[in-house]
């Protein structure tokens, strides 16, 4: 190659991938295309799980048979409940002291994904705190800002921390840590583990992309490639 074009090589491709980054998830996920299959769930009807190595997921119902006392399960209007009639269709349920969780937060923020938040409180009285806080922080529009500095800090969350991150996030922290005991945030925080026992969930991250299930940690270009399926068919909430 000649001294000038090898100059200008590197440049050029990295000004390509940044235009694909730029043109969204599908650009993406046609540049860095990624075979998905999937297997059908039984329940909720419609909804498919990806197929991944040592990852199993079956149907609530299934996890919890033949238990003397099985967990209680969402039983209202799926969609809704998963979406909020929100776009895109992306359902996160997490942990905030899940490590993994974190690097799920960084591939939404690369590929500038707004996510309809689902906080579950399964690793202590810390995780709990946290969740209600989340759910608190919806009625005044502030969910993605506290979520980042939860997430990202290494402090144990209690009230007293949870105000001081509401502060620093613009949030009114007397407002937020009224309504974390309320019954609104409750019955929020309930609904969450219902729906995580619908989808026979066994741990976080778990994301559901349109009528697409995935539970663990999904790379960019699977993700990009789940939101493509999702919109070409595997859509059981709809178009």
């Amino acid at each position: 190659m000649p001294g000038g074009l090898r100059r200008w090589a590197i440049p050029l491709v990295l000004l390509g991938v940044v235009v694909a980054y730029q043109q969204g998830p599908a650009l993406w996920a046609r540049m860095f295309a990624t075979d998905l299959s999937y297997t059908a769930l039984d329940d909720p009807a419609g909804f498919v799980v990806l197929d991944r190595e040592g990852v199993a997921i079956t149907s609530g119902a299934a996890v919890f048979a033949g238990l003397d006392a099985p967990e209680p399960m969402f039983e209202g209007d799926i969609c809704t409940a998963l979406f909020d009639g929100r776009t895109p269709r992306i359902a996160y349920f997490y942990d905030r002291n899940c490590p993994v969780c974190r690097r799920q937060e960084a591939v939404f923020e690369a590929l500038g994904l707004s996510v309809v938040d689902h906080p579950v409180a399964l690793l202590g009285a810390g995780s709990a705190v946290a969740a209600r806080a989340l759910i608190a922080a919806e009625a005044q529009g502030g969910v993605e800002a506290l979520r980042a500095r939860l997430m990202r800090s290494p402090v144990v969350v209690d009230d007293g921390a949870v105000r001081q991150m509401a502060e620093v996030a613009g949030l009114d922290a007397d407002r937020l840590v009224a309504d974390m005991g309320s019954a609104r945030v409750e019955r929020a925080l309930e609904e969450n583990h219902l729906l995580f026992n619908r989808f026979g969930f066994i741990g976080t991250p778990a994301i559901v992309v349109e009528g697409i299930v995935a539970l663990g940690f999904v790379d960019e270009a699977t993700l990009s490639a789940m939101m493509t399926s999702g919109r070409e068919g595997v859509a059981p909430c709809g178009e």
